[in-house]
């Protein structure tokens, strides 16, 4: 039987990745903001942008902004930010196995700690949640932001 409860219990080892996936979806409405401020705003999408900022704020706030050594449990109303929680921890778990890929293919592995509890609460979220935009419906000014922030990354890469 699936759980249709609103709340949702993140469990304290799990915070870590959602505090980092909403500080980079933060990172993502910024960009996407300085893309405005630097050209024309757009009356039509600027709403959105502060909304999508806001959000990820909201959620931060709630969360607690640094992580804790005292960490505990956090519950929180799935009603609130389904597709936020959902695109969050989506995205920190791919960034997991991602790392932990790439680390055995240079010749090492390194223990997978709470990925696979990540994974299943992945699952429980999408359960719970509905599918989220596919590419082709995600806003253009969003993937301009993701393409600027690849570039600074990868320019940043070479000068060390």
């Amino acid at each position: 039987m699936t759980n249709t409860a609103p709340e949702l219990v993140i469990p304290a080892p799990l915070v870590r990745y959602l505090r980092a996936g909403v500080i980079r979806e933060m990172g993502t409405a910024i960009a996407m903001m300085q893309v405005q401020v630097d050209a024309t705003i757009d009356p039509d999408t600027w709403p959105q942008v502060l909304n999508r900022f806001d959000c990820a704020r909201s959620l931060l706030e709630t969360i607690g902004v640094v992580d804790s050594p005292e960490q505990c449990d956090i519950v929180i109303d799935l009603r609130r930010w389904p597709a936020l929680l959902r695109k969050v921890l989506e995205t920190q778990h791919q960034t997991e196995i991602r790392r932990l890929r790439d680390s055995e293919a240079d010749g090492f592995r390194i223990p997978p700690r709470d990925v696979p509890e990540l994974g299943r609460l992945v699952e429980e979220v999408r359960k719970r949640t509905s599918p989220l935009p596919t590419r082709r419906q995600q806003p253009f000014l969003e993937r301009q932001a993701q393409r600027r922030r690849a570039r600074e990354g990868r320019h940043r890469g070479h000068m060390t």
